[in-house]
C-alpha cells in the first residue's frame, strides 16, 4: 500500500518540464541527464500518487528519452529504478514477489537448455511483471482519473511535438514509414514518437477509450472529451493504420453506450449526427485525412495484402511449430532469434514461440495473480472490459511480447477491469 513520504511535488509542472527536458534533450543530450535526475528524485522520494501519474505521462515519449539514437532508453533504466526501491524498502516478501522471481528464473533454465539466453531481454521481462504489480498495489490510493488524464496527456502532447516538425533531430530517434508517393512527395504514415504506426495506433485508441470512460463517470466536461476524441481521432487518420480504422468502432461503440445508460438523449443523437455526416464527407473526398488507409484496402485483393503480409509470415511460424512440436512444450526461450529474419507481428504466437505453452500459462498465471492484488468486489459492464478488449484484439497484429509499453497497456486493461462503472442510483463511485 502506498505511503505518505517525505517529498509532496504538484504533478503537471513536473510532467511539463519532463516533457520540455526530454524533447529538448534529442537535441542537447545533456538535458536528458537532467530529466533522468528529477525522474529519479521523484521515485525516490515522492509517494506514487505521484510517481506512477508521472510515469504514465512520460512513458510516450521512452523512445526519444536517451543520450543518443542508439543508446538504451533512460525511460527502461527508470523502470528497474522503480523496481529496485520498491524491493528494497520492503520489510517481506509476498507470495507473488516470489512467484514472479521464480517464474524469471524457470525462463532462464528454459534458455539455458535451448542455448538462447538472452540476459537483457529477460532482465526487462521479468523487472516489467515485478513493475507491473508494485503499480497496482501501490496505486490503489491514486485516482483513476490522474493516471488516465497523464496517459492521455502524453499521448497527444508527443503526438504533437513529432507532428510539428520543429525538433527535427528526433527523425533520428525514431524511424519513417513511407507507404508510396504521390505526383510530388513521399507519403508518410505518422506513428508519433514511435517507430511503428500500429504501435502508435493502439495507444491512441487505448486513449480514446479513456476518454469515453471519464466521461462516462462525469470526469470530463462535453466539450473537453469532443475536443480530445476529435484530435485523437485526427492522429488515428494519420497513420493510416488498417488495424486503427477498424478498432474505431470500439470506442464509438462505448460512447454509443455510455450515453444510452446516461440517458444523454441530445448528447447521443448530436453524436450519431456527427458520424454520419463526417463519413459522408470522408466519402465525398472533403475529409482526406483517411485518404490512404482506404487506398490501401482498396489495392488489396488478398489476405496477404489485406494483413500488409503478416499472413505469410504467421504461416511461416506456423509451419515451424508444425516441424518442431517439441519446442511448443517450452518454447525457444526469449533469447531466440527470428524465423527468416522476420518478427511474427502477432503477439499470440511471440508467445508460443518464445515461451511456450507451459512458460505462456505460466506467464498468464502470474497476471492473473498480479491482477488480483488490485482490490475490486464491484459489478462489471462493458465499459469494464474496453481496454482489455482493445489489446486482446490488436494484439493479433502487433508483436507487443518485449515492447516496452506492453506493461503500461496491461495496467490500465486491469485499472479498468477494477473500476466501479456499473451505474447505481444514478452515481459512478
Amino acid at each position: 500500500m502506498a505511503t505518505i513520504s517525505k517529498m509532496q511535488v504538484r504533478k503537471w509542472p513536473i510532467i511539463f518540464i519532463l516533457w520540455a527536458l526530454i524533447v529538448f534533450g534529442t537535441t542537447i543530450p545533456i538535458v536528458s541527464y537532467i530529466a533522468v535526475g528529477i525522474t529519479a528524485i521523484v521515485i525516490l522520494r515522492c509517494d506514487n500518487r505521484y510517481t506512477i501519474p508521472i510515469l504514465f505521462a512520460i512513458e510516450p515519449f521512452a523512445n526519444v528519452f536517451k543520450a543518443s539514437a542508439n543508446s538504451q532508453s533512460f525511460f527502461t533504466m527508470l523502470v528497474f529504478l522503480y523496481v529496485g526501491w520498491n524491493i528494497i524498502r520492503k520489510r517481506n516478501i509476498c507470495r507473488t514477489e516470489l512467484l514472479t522471481a521464480m517464474y524469471g528464473m524457470y525462463l532462464v533454465v528454459i534458455q539455458l537448455v535451448c542455448n538462447t539466453l538472452g540476459i537483457e531481454r529477460t532482465l526487462k521481462f521479468v523487472a516489467n511483471l515485478f513493475f507491473l504489480q508494485y503499480a497496482l498495489v501501490n496505486g490503489q490510493q491514486i485516482e483513476y482519473k490522474d493516471i488516465f488524464f497523464s496517459y492521455i496527456g502524453g499521448i497527444i502532447v508527443s503526438s504533437f511535438v513529432k507532428l510539428s516538425g520543429v525538433f527535427t533531430n528526433i527523425n533520428s530517434y525514431v524511424d519513417t514509414v513511407v507507404v508510396g508517393q504521390n505526383s510530388f512527395d513521399d507519403i508518410i504514415r505518422f506513428a508519433g514518437l514511435y517507430n511503428d504506426p500500429n504501435y502508435y495506433a493502439i495507444n491512441v485508441i487505448i486513449a480514446m477509450c479513456l476518454v469515453v470512460i471519464m466521461f462516462h463517470c462525469k470526469k470530463m466536461k462535453t466539450l473537453y472529451a469532443t475536443v480530445t476524441l476529435g484530435i485523437l481521432v485526427l492522429f488515428v487518420g494519420l497513420t493510416s493504420s488498417k488495424s486503427a480504422l477498424f478498432m474505431l468502432a470500439l470506442p464509438m461503440i462505448l460512447l454509443l453506450y455510455s450515453n444510452s445508460k446516461n440517458r444523454r438523449h441530445f448528447i447521443q443523437l448530436v453524436f450519431i449526427a456527427t458520424v454520419i455526416i463526417g463519413a459522408i464527407l470522408i466519402i465525398a473526398g472533403r475529409i482526406t485525412v483517411f485518404d490512404t488507409v482506404f487506398e490501401r484496402l482498396s489495392q488489396a485483393d488478398d489476405i496477404e495484402s489485406l494483413t500488409t503480409g503478416r499472413s505469410r509470415i504467421w504461416k511461416e511460424y506456423l509451419s515451424y511449430f508444425a516441424e518442431h512440436e517439441e519446442l511448443l512444450i517450452f518454447g525457444r526461450g526469449l533469447g531466440a532469434g527470428l524465423i527468416n529474419q522476420s518478427a511474427s507481428h502477432n503477439t499470440y504466437i511471440d508467445i508460443l514461440y518464445y515461451l511456450g505453452i507451459v512458460g505462456g500459462a505460466l506467464m498468464l498465471g502470474m497476471l492473473g495473480l498480479i491482477a488480483k492484488q488490485r482490490e475490486s468486489n464491484n459489478e462489471k459492464c462493458f465499459l469494464n472490459s474496453s481496454v482489455a478488449l482493445c489489446i486482446t484484439t490488436m494484439y493479433v497484429f502487433l508483436g507487443q511480447l518485449f515492447y516496452f509499453d506492453l506493461i503500461y497497456q496491461l495496467y490500465l486493461a486491469i485499472v479498468v477491469w477494477k473500476m466501479p462503472l456499473k451505474r447505481t442510483g444514478g452515481v459512478y463511485e
